[in-house]
């Protein structure tokens, strides 16, 4: 009898060991998920802000043409 409980015992702190490192591991992966997110934003907010620097000099650029456009038609 004694015996048996030592066994089950064995088994159920392998059982508990096996259960901790799982959770380690998928503990590991959502920080690493995390991370993986908010660098992911951080490159989204620059693409964004680069994106909105270059539509602003293009309108920029074609305010420059109409503008000049309309100067040429002033002068015929």
């Amino acid at each position: 009898m004694w015996r048996l409980l030592c066994l089950q015992l064995a088994r159920v702190q392998q059982e508990l060991a096996q259960a901790q490192d799982r959770l380690a591991n998928s503990e590991r992966g959502r920080q690493s998920a995390e991370r993986q997110v908010k660098d992911l934003e951080v490159k989204l907010e620059e693409l964004e802000a680069q994106g909105g620097k270059a539509l602003k000099n293009q309108i920029k650029k074609l305010e420059q043409r109409v503008s000049q456009c309309y100067l040429l038609s002033e002068l015929f």
